[in-house]
């Protein structure tokens, strides 16, 4: 089965659909949180002996109790595995059946079509999730780190200084690293993928 173009992208802009849908649920689990931790007084040292006394400090301080917390957070760990196991897949199968519209005699190379089409599928959720990740995140973060330098002075802000191109170098290779891992595991799901979907669009005799 040569790979074509036209059920290539096809199969890769569903396998990262399906990707950004469980990662995009994580972030607004994740800035739901962090916006509360913003709009709560944690930087008001009275406000924090309060938070510190208070029967749940976490309600005190994210606006929700620590139960409520964590069913949220699973169901969004949840749903990412789950994305993250479907996208490859779905992207193999995808490519095959769209791949039999085109070229309903194709037979042989369905895995190796497959594990292309699920591999570039979860790089490409990837790097969309984390560029929309960057974009939503890096204001409030922005805010929190101006909110520690007002509370903790020059030296914070120093610090910060002096942490800025490790963290910049930190991200980077996090970067490459996870392409390099989530492209594997892409290629592993969409070969399976494939199988399912050879099992969906038989070839005509």
């Amino acid at each position: 089965m040569k790979i074509r173009m036209e059920p290539l992208v096809t199969a890769v802009a569903i396998g990262a659909v399906i990707w950004m849908v469980g990662s995009l649920a994580g972030l607004l689990i994740g800035y739901r949180s962090f916006q509360n931790m913003m709009d709560s007084p944690i930087f008001d040292e009275a406000a924090l002996e309060e938070i510190n006394n208070s029967a749940d400090p976490l309600a005190a301080m994210f606006g929700e109790d620590f139960q409520s917390m964590m069913v949220l957070t699973s169901v969004a760990n949840l749903l990412q595995c789950l994305s993250w196991l479907f996208s490859g897949i779905s992207a193999g199968a995808a490519y095959v059946v769209v791949h039999r519209r085109y070229d309903p005699a194709a037979v042989g190379g369905e895995a190796g079509a497959g594990a292309v089409a699920g591999a570039l599928a979860v790089i490409a959720g990837y790097l969309v999730s984390t560029i929309v990740s960057l974009v939503v995140i890096f204001p409030l973060v922005g805010d929190f780190m101006g909110q520690l330098v007002s509370v903790g002075g020059p030296e914070m802000a120093q610090a910060f200084d002096q942490m800025g191109s490790m963290m910049v170098v930190m991200i980077a290779g996090g970067a490459i690293c996870s392409i390099v891992f989530y492209g594997v595991i892409g290629a592993v799901t969409g070969a399976l993928g494939a199988f399912i979907g050879n099992s969906l669009a038989k070839p005509t005799a």
